[in-house]
């Protein structure tokens, strides 16, 4: 299990290793936040939706939202474990 641990930070440390990443972080916060924001809206106009045509339409907005939602947390997932192989290689530099 740890070795499938190290294995994937190392994958993200490998494929994320670019100077625009730190911006690209605060991009991926960003779009959590609008992508939870955006969950709640829909969730509330279907909730409050007055027939069952625009009921339908919402739905599939809804879970259209929750998958833009569960995309934006991937890149969270991805830059944290990107921060703490920095972390570990800034640890091995010091030897």
């Amino acid at each position: 299990m740890k070795s499938l641990r190290s294995r994937w930070i190392l994958f993200v440390y490998a494929t994320h290793k670019r100077k625009d990443f730190w911006n690209g972080w605060t991009m991926s916060k960003f779009q959590v936040l609008m992508g939870f924001t955006n969950l709640l809206a829909i969730t509330v106009g279907t909730v409050t939706a007055t027939n069952e045509i625009d009921l339908k339409y919402k739905i599939v907005a809804s879970i259209s939202a929750f998958f833009i939602l569960l995309v934006s947390l991937m890149r969270v997932l991805i830059a944290l474990t990107f921060k703490q192989a920095l972390k570990i290689e800034q640890n091995i530099g010091k030897f």
